[in-house]
């Protein structure tokens, strides 16, 4: 049985995949999650009220991972989530990568479309209930990254009109991206194999 070869394309996004996935693992946001927790304490003070302290990764951490990380949604890039549909349609992928590539993909866009739980409706803005893609797109558009989308500039204004709000935002966020890169690492391990086997 002859073997077929895999399109240069193919091979492209799948380095890809493997170098951007390792660059994403270089500034360390999952052990930063998994170090500080997504948590919070509370500190009693001398008039009685209290101070809330939430956990997340620092602004340093979170830029660096949002450079590499936004790669994989973005709609043009060959490797990204989008696409990985059709990378399955290059043959010479084993059935098992080709799954693995459709099943991400597939939980991907389920995480994006399902709500926090811990989050209730109208907690950001009023009359609204984001899912965590609408969220990940307003910290990344309207905070961190482009801001040039002034719609999710003002969401994420709104979003964080005061502290307690901010800090949840940042935690939901944290959790999404923390899901996102581990199963960006789940496309590192099937894309290595697969160029390991060409």
């Amino acid at each position: 049985m002859t073997r077929l070869t895999m399109n240069e394309k193919t091979k492209r996004a799948l380095e890809d995949i493997v170098e951007i996935a390792d660059r994403l693992n270089s500034h360390h946001f999952q052990e930063a999650v998994e170090d500080k927790g997504l948590g919070f304490s509370t500190e009693g003070t001398p008039d009685g009220k209290h101070i809330f302290h939430f956990e997340f990764p620092d602004d340093t951490v979170i830029d660096a991972t949002l450079y590499n990380l936004r790669l994989f949604d973005q709609q043009g890039e060959g490797f990204s989530f989008h696409r990985l549909e059709q990378l399955t349609d290059d043959m010479s992928l084993s059935d098992y990568s080709r799954k693995e590539f459709l099943k991400i993909r597939d939980i991907y866009f389920f995480l994006l479309s399902k709500h926090p739980k811990l989050v209730k409706s109208g907690f950001f803005e009023e009359n609204t209930h984001p899912n965590n893609g609408e969220i990940l797109r307003v910290v990344i558009n309207g905070g961190y990254g482009h801001r040039k989308d002034f719609k999710k500039r003002e969401q994420y204004k709104t979003w964080t009109r005061d502290d307690v709000r901010e800090a949840v935002l940042y935690q939901v966020f944290s959790h999404i991206v923390y899901n996102i890169i581990n199963m960006i690492d789940h496309l590192r391990t099937v894309a290595l194999n697969e160029l390991d086997r060409n």
